[in-house]
């Protein structure tokens, strides 16, 4: 015998109702969780496997870790975490720190706050330190906020089908893969992002201080993951100011739960030294417009402007509520948290990106399946039932973004891994250091690869032509050269223990005066450096990644002076004839 259990706001769930002398209602109630609970975790692996999928598809698995330029250095620093708890704590942290850096100038920690290198080195130390891992954490974090938006989409809908639809739709659009597809802080900032505001509507809907302080906790762990996270922190004021509920304002509890966020200001108050250099624009009324256009451009675009539409729809029928102060805190909460997050972005001038709305992807999903459900309503002249018309939209929508929208991230430019593994094959060529210098956004992936390459770690470093031959902020600007001509530069490599140079010619976006320098340098010494090896393979020696190292054994030993005025706001000596420390 069968029936429908209902349970509130998820919809029917059947179940078969066992005899009396099969263990009772207890024990009912435990295997229909049970079912629930397999039923789930199942749906989050085929979520999973298909979020690792659409990185294997989208070129992410090469091993080049390209796609963006903070890919690298989001990387490294994980692994500096992660060697840091593994080696048992050496030495004080800003020291190894520094040490870290000294090998593999690709270190973030500072301008970038440390939840998301916490978590990578816990992941780490599961399931390995490749590159490959770090990108399967990526994945479960996509595939976990897929799952999210899964759960509230079928409380809300009742509707098991809507909530796949929903998700798997979320897995595809393209700018969330690619934040998934590089090692990149974004998912996770979306994903605490999003508990939060489910947090804060549980607690609009119960009154209870605990969900306040849950939204609090988790708006840190956005914060301390990227500083965007403060864009959360504005959904409960304007969440009031929709409703027009001050009256929550005078509840001492809420102020005292929200208290978790007040400690993020430390770490802002240490660290805005480095912070802000990197802001890219001035603040004010040109770039508020300018962001605001922008992030509306990009929201009603990143999964098609079919589905943004249906989205507005969806956000049209809550005016009603609204007006009468009637609506629920869960639709009230999805409401605000797009608000809050363009309007964060378009008050601070760090950057305009289209990833940054990756945090409103699951409201946008939310309400388009709440407009779907509006408009077949609409349809009443459609010769159509009511429960068919829902699914032909589904699918009109799904045919839509297939053909317009859904594509894979465009492969990168190629060769870092290879001429990273090529240098780690061929060790007593690349001692003691190597000079790495590109023309785009290769130092970067070069400096990762070779670090997830040296399983000793700090076995050898890598030094960046940007920094030692030139000079500039954080963010490129400000550029100068340190050394002027081909012959000081020829000079600084005969006095530097460098036994390999590498010289990246895949990419002429970001040209620069010290790469040419250098390369003169090389071809006027061809008596100390000799052409190693072209990666990739097919490429040519102007167009591929080109190995150059020293022709003769006698390599100086003087230690070498980084300045690491974006990172340590001071000046690192390297002396490779000394330990670490």
């Amino acid at each position: 015998m069968e029936h429908l259990l209902s349970e509130p706001r998820l919809g029917g769930i059947e179940i078969g109702i066992l005899p009396p002398t099969a263990g009772g209602p207890n024990e009912f109630r435990f295997q229909s969780a049970k079912a629930q609970t397999c039923r789930v975790v199942a749906l989050f692996l085929l979520l999973f496997l298909l979020s690792w999928l659409f990185q294997y598809w989208g070129h992410s698995w090469n091993g080049e870790n390209n796609a963006e330029s903070d890919a690298p250095a989001h990387y490294v620093s994980g692994l500096m975490v992660h060697d840091y708890v593994r080696l048992g704590f050496p030495v004080p942290p800003v020291k190894f720190a520094e040490v870290f850096y000294a090998h593999y100038p690709k270190v973030g920690i500072g301008h970038w706050p440390p939840v998301f290198y916490v978590l990578q080195a816990a992941w780490m130390s599961l399931f390995g330190d490749s590159l490959h891992s770090d990108l399967a954490l990526m994945a479960f974090l996509t595939a976990l906020m897929a799952m999210t938006l899964y759960v509230v989409a079928r409380r809300e809908f009742g509707s098991e089908a809507a909530a796949i639809f929903c998700a798997v739709l979320m897995l595809s659009i393209p700018i969330v893969q690619w934040c998934e597809d590089s090692i990149l802080a974004d998912t996770p900032v979306a994903l605490f992002s999003f508990w939060a505001a489910l947090c804060w509507a549980r607690y609009l809907d119960s009154g209870r201080i605990r969900w306040a302080a849950g939204f609090s906790s988790l708006a840190l762990l956005a914060i301390l993951t990227k500083g965007n996270g403060y864009a959360v922190a504005l959904a409960p004021p304007i969440a009031i100011l929709l409703t027009r509920r001050f009256d929550l304002l005078k509840n001492i509890r809420l102020w005292l739960a929200g208290a978790p966020i007040a400690l993020s200001l430390f770490w802002v108050f240490f660290t805005w030294r480095l912070l802000g250099p990197t802001m890219q624009f001035q603040p004010g009324v040109a770039f508020f417009m300018k962001a605001l256009v922008a992030y509306t451009v990009y929201l009603a675009t990143a999964a098609g402007v079919h589905v943004f539409l249906f989205a507005l729809i969806g956000a049209a029928t809550l005016i009603p509520e609204l007006r009468a102060r009637t609506i629920g805190g869960f639709w009230l909460s999805m409401l605000a948290l797009p608000i809050a997050e363009i309007l964060f972005h378009s008050i601070t001038p760090a950057a305009i990106e289209p990833r940054y709305v990756v945090v409103m992807i699951p409201c946008i999903l939310l309400f388009m399946w709440r407009g779907v459900i509006r408009t077949a309503a609409w349809l009443s002249f459609v010769p159509l039932p009511p429960s068919r018309r829902i699914p032909v939209l589904a699918a009109l929508i799904a045919i839509l973004f297939a053909c317009c929208i859904f594509a894979l991230p465009a492969k990168q430019p190629t060769g870092f891994a290879q001429a990273a593994a090529f240098l780690n094959n061929h060790r007593k060529f690349a001692r003691p250091a190597i000079l790495v210098s590109s023309e785009g956004d290769g130092e970067g992936p070069f400096i990762a690869r070779m670090a997830e390459l040296d399983h000793m770690r700090l076995d050898r470093v890598v030094l960046r032509a940007s920094h030692v031959l030139a000079d500039s902020d954080w963010n490129g600007r400000n550029y100068k050269l340190l050394m002027h001509s081909s012959a000081e530069i020829a000079d600084y490599l005969s006095q530097v223990p460098i036994g390999a140079v590498v010289i990246d010619r895949t990419s002429r976006k970001l040209p620069n005066l010290h790469q040419p320098l250098l390369e003169q340098a090389i071809a006027s010494h061809p008596e100390q450096w000799t052409l190693a090896g072209i990666f990739p393979a097919h490429a040519t020696e102007r167009q591929g990644i080109a190995v150059y190292w020293r022709t003769h054994d006698a390599i100086p030993q003087h230690p070498i002076l980084l300045k690491a005025a974006g990172t340590f706001q001071r000046a690192i000596t390297i002396d490779l004839s000394r330990p670490p420390w």
